[in-house]
């Protein structure tokens, strides 16, 4: 066997991915504590990261490194908002790209151009250098025998009403 076809399947670096298995474009934001950030009396610092946006099928490196033994939080929503994956860990993030220390509990008054959502948190066992989150939409896709995979399906899905509803019913006439 060629060495160069035995590398191939295991060059892959140590990290955190998100793939979305969805038929809309998703937006995703994670948080993690980091020392380098150091400490603030109004709260824990970690660094925030967002948006890294996933075309259906993509799949997208997050974090890069050994994510073993480690707790991150995500959010992540489809453009145009009717999917979200969230939690009950509220962070203010701003709506344009960040990445970067952040305060996770900053005054949304604090923070020009943000929006507090909830973060879904991830443990990530001890021995794991890679682990891949798979947003999908049906339970049907759930099936996967892999350790490193979370399936994980929307919280919150949003129905828009069409723009015939979204009318006022006008008065009868007499």
């Amino acid at each position: 066997m060629d060495c160069r076809m035995a590398l191939r399947g295991s060059d892959k670096k140590m990290s955190l991915y998100f793939r979305n298995s969805t038929n809309s474009t998703i937006q995703v934001a994670i948080f993690y504590h980091a020392s380098r950030c150091g400490f603030v009396f109004v709260g824990q610092t970690g660094i925030l990261s967002t948006w890294y946006r996933l075309a259906p099928g993509q799949t997208r490196e997050v974090v890069t490194g050994n994510v073993g033994d480690r707790t991150i939080y995500y959010y992540a929503e489809s453009v145009s908002r009717n999917l979200v994956w969230s939690g009950s860990f509220p962070i203010h993030v701003p709506n344009y790209n960040f990445s970067g220390c952040w305060i996770w509990n900053i005054n949304g008054d604090l923070c020009n151009n943000c929006r507090r959502v909830g973060f879904k948190t991830l443990n990530i066992q001890r021995g794991f250098v890679n682990f891949t989150v798979n947003l999908i939409t049906n339970s049907a896709q759930r099936k996967t025998k892999l350790k490193n995979v979370r399936m994980v399906l929307p919280t919150k899905r949003v129905k828009r009403k069409s723009k015939l509803n979204d009318r006022k019913k006008l008065p009868r006439s007499q």
